[in-house]
């Protein structure tokens, strides 16, 4: 044991823990743990049987458990192998245990337990990877010490280190609880270092690695109650699927997790699948136990079957088996698939039907396993005579949503026609789907309306985008919470827009009470409602008022505030279980395409929106165009819908209008902008002259038909679109108040005649690879006498952050506040009338505050004469709001987590470049 001692302490030092008894732990005031004069093992003495000797150490790590406690007894010194007993509570009574000292003394096996609580917000791989560095090197370093010595080590022989050959200890785990969760999510990163596994009552599972043929040790899967049954047995049928050879056992209790009797299962299957040579075992069929019919025509399904070691073993299982379980379907395949955007996709085919006339597709961010056991859903899809397919649809980094669909939609036919047969290939689609997988199937469902029947689409947060004509099978819109409701709205709307006749309806689900029950009730009335036989011609009824549409023959009925209900009954159902909601306009969103004579940018597309808050016969206030890197139509609309974008909500705060539109890399593949020749730079500026005159048509057209100025508008362009924005701001400069670019490239355009009468923000982030080419141009534009104010982020790269939003905010606030003072001082001077950029120029000279352009601090101009910045490395900040936007600290700016504002790098602005060095 003083082997043991020594190995734990060295553990300790190799992994950077304190090792420590549980009643000396402390912390001191910067909260690391101290070790208060505690030994470096404390024996458990006066509790144990006979003999055995049991050391306890507690592991603490800062940085991912807040605990992390071992306990071991070796019964000899040349155990061949280990189990571990993990689990959330203090198995400590183990060594108490007659019963678990027999099996490691007739068995040669230490025990260990192990119990550790984790730090919260850790992601989940750094915890593997410290189990990973933890626990294998504590059993091996262990084990390897207790080896018996050969006499040439004993001796001193100079071959004693090459002659202690390192091994790693067979490892066999009892898993429950979180704690068990963890480990087995290690046993799925290295599965062939464990011999034996159990796990019992597990809280959750760890996820199966997609690789054809997994092997994964032998093992035994104990549910405890019919409530864990159905995960557990979805858990074993998933490691039976990754390879037919996997010996997994199956049982289902119903003994309220009694541990003595659980212990008596984890023993008696370790004692028999040890000592066992393979011939006793057997394949049975975990719902009867009973071995497949020698004579049946049809070869076993893999998850049907689990490995029992022995006779003696099945009657273990039986011992506490209810008579009667949750009743299985008839019929059952697996499949699953990945695609670059999304991490998993997992089917399971429910064969109900021998001859299926449509698919009932269920579908969630998780696998709805719940309803393989639910003879409401099952019952209703044989009656419809319908096949039904459980999918579970985990989404990962999604940077283009139509690469995305077009994976998804072309893997998922193809998976569907495989598990469908020959027979029964492009079946029609009726679609329950909640959560993000509702999201996917509504891209799939506006791309392929003729594959669907029905749909049903609930709590999805993102929609595609319609802008064209569209007809779409019967549907509903689901709005599960108050975050949810104006996304949902909007897509409604644009659905019934696209066709009046499109049958659509729309619910605002209220949050408070209703159980899941109730709303997959809801969901089968409405799919059942929909292929009734008992058709009525009034199904229209208002959103909010309830009222059928007016029959008077001048007044037709807006189609985007009606929705379409199958039936009277469900109409009732529908009227019983709504949110009470008010009319609320929304803004309203229109794409024109103009053609624009570049092969690399065939189309423009041109996105406009109009606060819904306009009262009807006024017109905007003006324009406030944007400009990104973006160019799918879906990215465009979603952003002009999101009432969390700030240029959105300052927008319908100032009353203007929205422009934005498609961008496209104009320079060849691969080429940097810096690298260009004079003979592609000039080539560059003749594709913006073409975009150019294709934008300012298509703006003027949509500017005369809404009514809006053509004049006076407000441009924000970032990234790509920052280089977009600054060519199209210097060729038609008289278009534009007020120009805000961001970690732009290649300001390469000329300055133009008028460009001074334009008010310019530029912005970078000290970290962009764009920062020299922000900074030249501001520079030149000061020798130009631009009015122009300048801000590098601090510690920001290619991204927005909250400073640089504000910043924006203010400036374009800012610049609508000249404006109208220019107006106003014509009207009552009834002088000439002043540019918004001369009274800029004016305030620059004599600002209200200083920034400092390297170290980001200002300072009132009254304090000016006696700061120590020098005069080049000021920024002149007109106003007290955009002194506070630019001079925003650091963390302040970073203080609310923002992970969707992070950008595509142009391919211009791929290297950094040196920032100036603060004085």
């Amino acid at each position: 044991m003083n082997a043991f001692k020594l190995i734990l302490s060295s553990l300790c030092l190799t992994m950077g823990l304190t090792s420590l008894t549980v009643s000396a732990q402390s912390k001191d005031g910067n909260g690391a743990t101290t070790d208060a004069g505690a030994k470096v093992a404390d024996h458990l003495q006066g509790t144990n049987l006979p003999g055995v000797e049991v050391l306890q150490h507690q592991l603490v790590s800062k940085n991912e458990f807040e605990t992390f406690v071992l306990q071991g007894y070796a019964p000899k010194a040349d155990c061949g192998r280990v189990l571990v007993v993990a689990n959330d509570a203090d198995r400590s009574d183990i060594f108490r245990d007659e019963a678990w000292i027999r099996f490691a003394r007739e068995t040669g096996t230490s025990l260990v337990t192990l119990r550790f609580n984790v730090v919260k917000k850790v992601e989940s791989k750094i915890i593997v990877d410290a189990i990973e560095q933890t626990l294998p090197h504590w059993i091996d370093s262990k084990l390897l010490d207790s080896a018996p010595k050969r006499d040439s080590e004993e001796s001193g022989s100079s071959d004693s280190v090459s002659n202690q050959v390192a091994h790693k200890v067979p490892i066999m785990l009892y898993l429950s609880g979180e704690t068990g969760f963890w480990l087995e999510s290690w046993m799925a990163r290295h599965p062939g270092r464990q011999t034996r596994w159990v796990l019992a009552g597990a809280a959750r599972f760890a996820e199966i690695p997609r690789r054809k043929d997994f092997v994964w040790p032998p093992g035994a899967i104990l549910s405890l109650s019919e409530k864990e049954y159905i995960g557990h047995l979805e858990h074993f049928e998933e490691l039976r699927s990754s390879n037919r050879n996997n010996e997994i056992t199956f049982a289902g209790w119903d003994i309220k997790a009694e541990p003595s009797l659980v212990d008596g299962f984890v023993l008696s299957y370790l004692k028999e699948s040890l000592s066992g040579s393979g011939k006793s075992g057997q394949w049975l069929n975990v719902h009867t136990l009973t071995p497949h019919p020698e004579d049946a025509k049809f070869q076993p399904d893999p998850i049907r079957f689990g490995w029992y070691p022995s006779t003696e073993f099945v009657g273990v299982v039986k011992a506490l088996r209810p008579v009667d379980w949750p009743k299985m379907t008839p019929g059952f395949g697996r499949r699953s698939f990945s695609t670059r955007e999304f991490a998993s996709c997992e089917l399971r085919w429910i064969k109900n039907v021998a001859a299926p006339k449509a698919v009932l597709v269920i579908a969630n961010s998780t696998l709805p396993a719940m309803v393989r056991f639910d003879p409401e859903w099952i019952d209703y899809a044989k009656k419809r005579e319908w096949s039904v397919l459980l999918v579970g649809l985990k989404q990962g980094t999604v940077r283009s949503d139509d690469s995305a669909v077009k994976g998804l939609e072309t893997a998922f036919y193809r998976e569907l026609n495989s598990l469908a047969g020959a027979d029964y290939k492009d079946l029609p689609l009726v679609v329950h789907a909640q959560g993000a997988a509702a999201t996917w199937f509504q891209f799939m469902l506006v791309r392929a309306p003729s594959r669907y029947r029905a749909w049903y689409c609930s709590g999805a947060s993102k929609f595609p985008a319609i802008t064209t004509l569209l007809k779409v099978p019967p549907g509903i819109v689901v709005a599960e919470s108050d975050g949810q409701y104006k996304n949902s709205l909007y897509h409604f709307e644009d659905l019934r827009r696209a066709d009046p006749y499109n049958p659509v309806g729309f619910m605002a689900m209220p949050q408070a009470w209703l159980p899941a029950r109730v709303k997959e009730s809801f969901a089968r009335s409405f799919l059942d409602s929909v292929f009734s036989s008992n058709k009525e011609m009034n199904r229209w009824v208002h959103l909010h008022s309830l009222t059928p549409p007016s029959r008077s023959m001048t007044e037709r009925p807006d189609p985007k505030a009606y929705a379409w209900f199958p039936n009277s009954e469900f109409l009732g159902i529908w009227k019983s279980m709504r949110k009470e909601t008010e009319s609320t306009p929304l803004a309203q969103i229109a794409k024109r395409t103009f053609k624009t004579k570049l092969p690399e940018m065939p189309e423009l597309n041109l996105f406009v929106r109009v606060p819904g808050s306009i009262p009807k016969g006024q017109s905007p206030n003006g324009i406030l165009c944007f400009c990104t890197w973006q160019q799918e139509d879906t990215s465009l609309v979603n952003k002009l819908k999101s009432t969390d974008d700030y240029l959105v909500r300052f927008a319908d705060r100032s009353g203007l209008a929205m422009i934005t539109w498609n961008t496209a890399h104009l320079l060849p593949p691969n080429t940097r902008i810096d690298t260009l020749t004079p003979e592609m730079e000039n080539e560059l500026q003749r594709k913006f002259s073409v975009f150019g005159e294709a934008w300012r048509e298509g703006v003027g057209k949509i500017a005369s038909e809404h009514k809006l100025p053509n004049d006076g508008m407000l441009l924000y362009g970032i990234s790509r679109g920052a280089f977009f924005s600054n060519q199209i701001a210097m060729r038609y400069p008289g278009q534009f108040l007020a120009v805000h670019t961001h970690i732009g490239v290649g300001y390469r355009a000329p300055f133009s005649r008028g460009a001074e009468q334009t008010l310019w923000l530029v912005t970078t982030g000290e970290a962009d690879g764009g920062f020299r080419d922000s900074f030249d141009f501001y520079q030149r534009g000061l020798q130009a006498k631009l009015p122009m104010i300048f801000k590098a982020g601090p510690s920001l790269g290619h991204a927005s952050r909250r400073d640089i939003e504000e910043l924006s905010v203010a400036f374009f606030d800012y610049a609508l506040s000249l404006r109208r003072t220019s107006v106003e001082q014509r009207a009552k001077d009834r002088h000439p009338k002043i540019p918004p950029a001369v009274l800029f120029a004016k305030n620059m000279a004599a600002p209200a505050y200083f920034g400092d352009l390297i170290n980001h601090e200002i300072s009132p101009a009254s304090d000016a004469d006696n700061w120590w910045v020098p005069k080049e490395q000021r920024v002149p900040l007109p106003t007290e709001g955009i002194a506070k936007a630019w001079g925003m600290t650091l963390e302040e700016a970073t203080r609310k987590a923002d992970d969707g504002r992070a950008f595509a790098a142009l391919p211009a602005a791929q290297a950094g470049q040196a920032q100036p060095q603060a004085k």
